[in-house]
């Protein structure tokens, strides 16, 4: 990581108090040389877009941070061969705090190389796609024309999270059939549930506190 992106990157998420837990989270769960890969492909893809040095730091640090959640609690589902998980939470922070691209980049990335660091590498390509979609789907529908409320994030986060829960119910009807697909419906939406329980009301005191 070169100076001009690691002293903001740094500096930023100091202040915001993400950048410590971010660390400590991650020793327990990831490797450093994980972290370090990791953020050096959020910053890739990042670099070759206009994005600005301070939403490319959110990038690397929400990927890093979904990536850790969704390995933090892992239940395994048999029927699907797949897991519960709580990631949906930090996606939907990183979609409704910094909008679509971060939370596309946060959801995808994070997301899927949580899969290939566990047993489930094999979802890694469909949870690059579903939880993508899903970050970039809750952050452009909050961050569309009108004046954002409440009700508009709920409605952010029921987009997002109805993308996830039906894309991997149609990605399982085709890998598994349709009962084992029914059965970890549930498991999704519940993950969905905790998306909005946890997502919302964080991501409505990280923006208040940023653009204070």
């Amino acid at each position: 990581m070169n100076e001009k992106i690691s002293m903001p990157y740094f500096y930023y998420f100091r202040y915001e108090g993400i950048y410590e837990r971010c660390v400590s989270l991650s020793k327990d769960c990831i490797s450093y040389n994980t972290w370090k890969t990791l953020n050096i492909l959020v910053l890739t893809i990042t670099e070759m877009s206009s994005l600005s040095t301070r939403e490319i730091a959110a990038s690397g640090i929400m990927a890093a941070l979904v990536c850790v959640t969704t390995m933090f609690i892992q239940v395994p589902i048999p029927a699907t061969k797949g897991y519960f998980n709580i990631g949906d939470a930090m996606i939907m922070i990183a979609a409704l705090t910094f909008g679509p691209v971060i939370g596309a980049l946060a959801g995808g990335i994070g997301s899927s190389l949580a899969d290939l660091l566990s047993p489930y590498y094999y979802w890694a390509p469909f949870t690059l796609i579903i939880k993508g979609t899903e970050g970039f789907l809750a952050g452009w529908i909050l961050t569309r024309g009108g004046e954002e409320s409440v009700s508009k994030v709920v409605m952010a986060w029921a987009v997002g999270g109805l993308e996830m829960v039906i894309g991997y119910f149609i990605t399982q009807v085709f890998m598994y059939g349709l009962g084992a697909a029914l059965f970890e419906a549930p498991f999704n939406l519940v993950q969905m549930a905790v998306g909005g329980i946890v997502g919302i009301p964080l991501s409505l005191a990280l923006r208040t506190r940023i653009r204070a």
